[in-house]
């Protein structure tokens, strides 16, 4: 039911924090919730603004709590009641809110971690949708579910949101009939050293040895004596479980920068992983990426860069300015497979056999032998049209995304209706 009132309130704060007014936004929120509002977008912009406040501890209980008691977000504005929608899976553990700042200068709240996000897949879509957020040791019933015909399971970090995707994974044990997109189970086996353990060694394909450290208070001298014990050798990558991009993230040549890089004592799960450097005509450093979608591979970027970690941020520094790099990620855009040579398209062929998720992403390059090396493997890559912004050419590619994974939700659906209603 419309509360106009509500709307009014919800307004105001939400010009106090787009604005910069935290300390405003966050008491008239405070007064939302305390007056018994369950409007999820309140309880994350509070929670984000606690987090803001230095009370990240404080966010995180608040967000846990409401998302336990109101585990189904919102019902769609283009949804019929009695309509079946599509409903995606979220997960609340690890994943944090935040205060983002725009490019605009104004601020928003935010989920970050964890998750892929359906901003770009599902744009301009029509298909309806609802959010059902499961958190560590959910026994969620199935009657609070609206009605709907597929879940679409977005969690898709198990060093994140491990114990979600327990939660969801045990409500799908508990209703075996429902139909779901990126099975849990799956997405549980594609972390970093998971991918080693089921990827490396198959014909065509190298995964760099990836090795998992649970650390404690740990000091840089302590951290150098436990890889020692390991027999674990330089140069290696070191990077906290959970995080991507260049986000925690070092290359280890020698004891001196793992000092640099334990400026404080660490506490956490972390990732030892072998460094394999591969240069494309002994210059560049070369990444690949591929959606898979419903099985089928589709090229995003190829990126090209002097530093070892390429990521999307490097791109206008290089990139932009290179006409001849530019043509590389055109080749490899308008055909991929010749573009990287029939060895390496039966590399991505066994890597796709080898996960059965109905969405995730490749990140690889092409070694001298013409296998494939791939440096990620997972669903938490973000799909978006932001740099086609600055590549133009990007921009079909990009929507040719969108289109297939839009069309793959419409023939999921249509499977379990067709199933349902045969069963009846």
């Amino acid at each position: 039911m419309l509360n106009p009132i509500h709307d009014q309130i919800k307004a105001q704060c939400r010009q106090l924090l787009t604005s910069g007014d935290f300390d405003g936004a966050r008491q008239k929120y405070r007064a939302m919730i305390n007056a018994g509002t369950s409007d999820p977008d309140v309880h994350v912009a509070y929670a984000a603004l606690l987090r803001e406040s230095g009370n990240p501890e404080g966010a995180q209980r608040h967000l846990l709590s409401h998302y336990k008691m109101n585990p189904v977000g919102k019902a769609p504005k283009s949804a019929r009641a009695q309509i079946p929608r599509l409903l995606y899976a979220r997960g609340f553990e690890e994943t944090f809110p935040m205060i983002a700042r725009r490019s605009n200068g104004t601020y928003a709240p935010w989920l970050r971690g964890g998750h892929f996000t359906l901003r770009y897949l599902m744009r301009g879509g029509k298909i309806p949708r609802q959010r059902v957020t499961f958190t560590p040791n959910l026994k969620l019933p199935a009657n609070v579910l609206p009605p709907h015909s597929l879940i679409l399971n977005t969690i898709s970090d198990t060093d994140v949101e491990s114990g979600s995707l327990i939660a969801l994974n045990y409500f799908l044990k508990a209703h075996p009939n429902e139909k779901v997109i990126n099975a849990p189970k799956w997405v549980a086996l594609t972390s970093r050293d998971h991918n080693y353990e089921r990827l490396n060694g198959l014909a065509g394909i190298h995964f760099p040895k990836t090795r998992r450290l649970t650390l404690r208070e740990a000091s840089a001298e302590e951290l150098i004596a436990l890889i020692g014990q390991q027999a674990i050798t330089s140069p290696f990558i070191i990077r906290r479980t959970g995080t991507h991009t260049g986000r925690t993230v070092a290359l280890i040549q020698a004891d001196e920068d793992l000092r640099r890089y334990v400026s404080t004592p660490l506490t956490g799960d972390y990732y030892l992983i072998d460094y394999i450097p591969v240069l494309w005509k002994d210059q560049f450093f070369r990444k690949m990426r591929l959606f898979v979608i419903d099985g089928v591979p589709h090229p995003v970027v190829c990126h090209f860069d002097e530093y070892w970690n390429v990521h999307g941020g490097n791109r206008l520094d290089m990139m932009k300015t290179d006409e001849a790099l530019m043509d590389e990620e055109k080749r490899f855009l308008s055909d991929w497979q010749s573009y990287v040579g029939a060895k390496a398209v039966a590399g991505i062929q066994r890597a796709i056999e080898a996960t059965p998720l109905e969405f995730f992403g490749i990140d690889f390059t092409v070694m001298d032998s013409g296998d494939i090396l791939i440096y990620e493997l997972n669903a938490s890559m973000r799909h978006s049209y932001d740099h086609a912004r600055n590549f133009p050419y990007k921009l079909p590619y990009d929507q040719a995304i969108t289109a297939a994974f839009q069309q793959m939700i419409v023939k999921y659906q249509d499977l379990a209706r067709a199933e349902r209603q045969a069963a009846n």
